[in-house]
C-alpha cells in the first residue's frame, strides 16, 4: 500500500491496517494536548495513531513520510536520557 492509498482510505479502514497488518510496527509515542501519538512504521511510510483517552478513543490516523517534521519529535524523545536513579 502506498502512503496516498493510506490516507484515501476511512478511519476505521486505517485502524484495520495499522493494528491487523504484520508488516506495521510500533515505534515510539508523545503527547499531544491530552492525545496520546504513536507512532508505527509501515513498509513505505510512517502512521500517526492519535489516541485521546478522556473520550478513549482514537480521534485520527495519518499516514506521514520519513521525512515529516513530526519524526523529529519521536526522535529527540528517543534519544533523551534517562534521569539517574538514586
Amino acid at each position: 500500500m502506498t502512503l496516498s492509498q493510506f490516507n484515501k482510505l476511512s478511519l476505521d479502514e486505517k485502524g484495520e491496517y495499522t493494528f491487523k497488518s504484520l508488516d506495521v510496527s510500533f515505534v515510539a509515542y508523545r503527547s499531544y494536548y491530552g492525545h496520546k501519538v504513536s507512532l508505527y512504521a509501515a513498509p513505505d511510510f510512517f502512521i500517526e495513531v492519535f489516541y485521546f483517552p478522556v473520550e478513549n478513543r482514537i480521534t485520527r490516523i495519518e499516514g506521514i513520510e520519513e521525512s515529516h517534521k513530526n519524526i523529529d519529535l519521536y526522535i529527540k524523545k528517543m534519544s533523551k536520557k534517562p534521569k539517574d536513579v538514586c
